[in-house]
């Protein structure tokens, strides 16, 4: 049975044989060029050279000799594409070089062109899927502000740019380490959203197709990973921790507008509704803004938009009226609600305890 990929001019026949099809056997062909194959991968470039040379097979079709490839047919379909597609695997999802039809199929296009990459060492289908990987996840907490990973619910109803569970194949097997800190994150933002009107908010299940793609290792990285973010989520949800934070600081971070009282920063008033007469609105503030943050799938983008919230508060009207922050203390609350996100992303690495060496790097804000 002829393959997909069979070029009149081509040099050479690959042969896979598939041994699992429920009717038994079934032999593929595919005829392609030697040139192709040697250019892109140092197996067949020295494979095709000296005294190997496989215009002597004792075995030929079409005039041509056979070569039996011991991969699985969608493998070797994959590193075909990306040796003569590979436009396919150098743009970002959406992008007009990548047909929309084909996104649902690019994470194992990809995990099967890299398997075979490594296996026959050509180096340029790695490289360019690697880049892939790189143009498509963020790398920085910017960059992961700037991308499209954040409409979730999308993502849930079909409309997937973002495949994280092959993402941590991929990456893992083919030594992209910098992509698993938000691959990592990314699952288990998906992974609460699709359980979060069944189980509990701390409690992880992996009952779709994704969980035979990742091992048992991996599996217990994003579990216990999700657990990890909710307990630090807890933390943040609770005022007095903010409270706490701020006493710590030297020299005091807080100038409350609505403060009348001449008495020094390092006054033993400090902290109290004297010195800071807002201290009693934060925990209003907190029950309504950051107490659900536990709860919350996607915590980062949730933090997000409650510090730009406190920002605009900072230089809106509502800062005058009694209920609200004043200027400087909404100021203040978004700078350390944006300091404890990048913290967030920091820790990445080290909350889906992924080996030492692995970062996620902040990068500029906004």
């Amino acid at each position: 049975m002829l393959g997909d990929f069979w070029f009149e001019d081509g040099t050479i026949i690959l042969r896979t044989n598939s041994l699992a099809a429920p009717s038994g056997p079934k032999t593929k062909l595919y005829r392609v060029h030697k040139s192709v194959l040697a250019a892109n991968s140092t197996f067949f470039a020295q494979l095709f050279s000296g005294e190997t040379n496989f215009d002597r097979a004792s075995e030929r079709y079409d005039d041509l000799p056979v070569m039996d490839v011991f991969d699985a047919d969608e493998e070797v379909v994959a590193f075909l594409t990306a040796l003569y597609l590979p436009a396919i695997f150098s743009a970002v999802p959406g992008q007009a070089a990548q047909p929309s039809f084909l996104l649902p199929y690019m994470s194992k296009l990809q995990m099967d062109a890299l398997r075979l990459a490594m296996k026959y060492d050509a180096g340029p289908v790695h490289a360019r899927i690697t880049q892939f990987f790189r143009k498509t996840w963020p790398l920085t907490l910017a960059e992961w502000d700037n991308n499209g990973h954040r409409d979730w619910n999308a993502e849930l109803h079909g409309v997937r740019k973002v495949f994280p569970a092959q993402t941590i194949r991929c990456a893992s097997d083919s030594d992209i380490p910098d992509i698993l800190p938000p691959a990592y994150y990314a699952f288990s933002v998906i992974r609460r959203l699709r359980h979060s009107t069944r189980v509990r908010t701390d409690v992880l299940v992996l009952n779709d197709p994704e969980r035979a793609i990742l091992r048992p290792d991996e599996v217990a990285r994003v579990d216990e990973g999700t657990k990890a973010i909710v307990r630090r989520m807890s933390v943040l949800a609770k005022p007095t921790f903010f409270v706490d934070d701020i006493i710590q600081a030297r020299p005091r971070t807080i100038s409350c507008s609505r403060r009348r009282h001449a008495a020094s920063p390092s006054s033993d008033l400090w902290p109290s509704p004297i010195m800071w007469p807002c201290l009693d609105l934060l925990p209003a503030e907190w029950n309504g803004r950051l107490a659900s943050l536990p709860r919350r799938h996607d915590p980062l983008a949730y933090m997000l938009r409650a510090a730009k919230m406190y920002e605009m508060q900072a230089v809106s009207p509502l800062s005058l009226e009694p209920s609200a922050l004043c200027a400087p203390c909404a100021a203040a609350l978004a700078v350390w609600i944006r300091t404890q996100r990048a913290a967030l992303w920091e820790a990445l690495p080290s909350i889906f305890g992924l080996p030492a060496g692995v970062k996620s790097a902040v990068g500029t804000g906004e």
